[in-house]
């Protein structure tokens, strides 16, 4: 790319200042007359003003014969005459072409309600774009809720069960006890009845045998 650039600026310190032709990497070309340049770039008069031109760009110039640069200012005069008339009929040179002011207006009005269309367009699919995403987060964060409200009803469920569960395993055990006392407290009590049945048993036969006794003394 150096080299190209010397080449170049070689090629422009020799050439004269006449409208050249300048042949762009892209394909693209300009017809121009160099006004200054120096290792980077180029300063060039077009029809309608100056320009600068990045030499990492172009690929050639193509320098113009005498005859050329004669019919190229030829030419550079005819089209600034024009100009001249047109300004005078109040024209303007836009995007190209020579137009009325009103039209100038117009297009840029036109251009002006294309951009701002685009630029609604672009708010309201923003704005869209926020309500979707809203709405779907509301959608997670209700989902969200609910997954722990069910968490939270399993978890009650199982607690209850297990509470149940261990009343029921506690009742089981209560019976069990209060059978156990009834049982042995009844046994206690028949223990009881019998053996004061044998004491007074025993004791009708010796108030009987007291009798026999007292009859024997008489």
């Amino acid at each position: 790319m150096f080299k190209l650039q010397i080449a170049l600026l070689s090629m422009l310190i020799s050439a004269p200042l006449f409208a050249d032709t300048i042949i762009f990497i892209s394909g693209e070309e300009l017809e121009a007359t160099i006004l200054e340049r120096d290792e980077t770039k180029l300063k060039v008069e077009v029809a309608y003003g100056t320009l600068l031109v990045p030499l990492v760009r172009v690929k050639r110039i193509d320098v113009d014969t005498p005859e050329q640069a004669e019919q190229r200012a030829k030419k550079r005069a005819e089209e600034k005459e024009f100009a001249e008339r047109m300004k005078a009929e109040g024209k303007v040179h836009y995007k190209g072409e020579w137009v009325d002011e009103e039209v100038k207006k117009a297009v840029d009005a036109k251009l002006a309600e294309v951009k701002a269309k685009k630029k609604e367009a672009e708010l309201a699919a923003k704005k869209k774009e926020a309500e979707v995403a809203a709405k779907k987060k509301a959608q997670e964060l209700i989902a969200q809720q609910k997954a722990q409200q069910d968490q939270q009803t399993a978890n009650n469920n199982f607690n209850n069960n297990y509470n149940n569960s261990n009343n029921s395993r506690n009742d089981r055990y209560n019976n069990n006890n209060n059978t156990i006392n009834n049982g042995g407290s009844q046994n206690y009590n028949n223990n009881n009845v019998n053996s004061a049945f044998q004491s007074f048993g025993n004791g009708v036969g010796g108030y009987g045998g007291g009798n026999s006794y007292g009859s024997n003394r008489r």
